[in-house]
């Protein structure tokens, strides 16, 4: 594999935080790099154009539920419209799993209220409140340009 740039950044970055997601363009190597630190962090690696990969998060508390040291538990749901809709999978998983927090994670720029405790959220927010709750990381900062380490999750 070729050496990149951000290969150190992104491993500790999977060491440190509970998830990442890796975006960029198309073939410029994501997917190799993603996997290949996968390996080696033992990290579970979902690639969203997958339909097996998709497949598997048809139950979301087994895959998008964030444990915290202290016992709280996140639930995460990941949606591609702009104008995402609550399932009812989500709020069963929900009533189960009774989180403190729930987002819904869409690729819009705006963060608003979807319930009275669910919040639509962007990626890169979603990648900020991961940052606070975990401490100042300061691999998974939010950075003010264009993100280069924002989809593979370790904890989910």
């Amino acid at each position: 594999m070729i050496k990149r740039i951000i290969q150190s950044r992104l491993s500790d970055s999977v060491a440190h935080a509970p998830a990442v997601a890796l975006l960029g363009p198309r073939q410029v190597g994501k997917t190799t790099l993603a996997l290949e630190i996968g390996k080696r962090h033992n990290a579970l690696y979902l690639d969203l154009e997958s339909e097996q990969d998709r497949s598997k998060l048809a139950q979301p508390e087994l895959y998008l539920s964030v444990s915290w040291p202290d016992g709280s538990l996140w639930a995460i749901e990941i949606k591609r419209s702009l104008a995402p809709k609550l399932e009812r999978r989500f709020h069963a998983a929900c009533a189960d799993l009774v989180p403190a927090r729930k987002f819904v994670v869409y690729p819009g720029t705006e963060r608003y209220r979807l319930a009275a405790d669910i919040e639509a959220i962007p990626l890169e927010d979603m990648a900020s409140e991961l940052v606070i709750a975990t401490g100042d990381n300061p691999w998974c900062r939010r950075r003010t340009t264009a993100p280069v380490m924002n989809t593979m999750a370790q904890s989910l």
